[in-house]
C-alpha cells in the first residue's frame, strides 16, 4: 500500500515539472559556473549565483543582470 502511494507521488505532473526544472537548472547554470571557475583556478561561492550585482554609483546600471533594470 505504501508504495503503491510512493509511485504515485512520484509519477504526479507536479514531481515531473520539478525533476525536469532541477535538471534543466543544473545543466544551464550551475554546470558553466562550476567550470569557469575551475578554468580561473577560483572557489565557487554558494551563493553567488543568487547575488545580484549592485550599483556602485557609478550610474551605468545597477541590478546587473536583470533585464530591463538600469540606475
Amino acid at each position: 500500500m505504501a508504495s503503491g502511494e510512493y509511485v504515485r507521488w512520484l509519477m504526479n505532473p507536479r514531481m515531473i515539472m520539478l525533476l525536469v526544472l532541477v535538471i534543466l537548472i543544473r545543466e544551464q547554470i550551475i554546470v558553466p559556473m562550476m567550470q569557469a571557475a575551475a578554468e580561473m583556478e577560483q572557489p565557487l561561492n554558494g551563493v553567488e549565483p543568487l547575488r545580484l550585482q549592485v550599483c556602485d554609483g557609478c550610474g551605468e546600471g545597477c541590478a546587473v543582470g536583470v533585464r530591463g533594470v538600469r540606475g
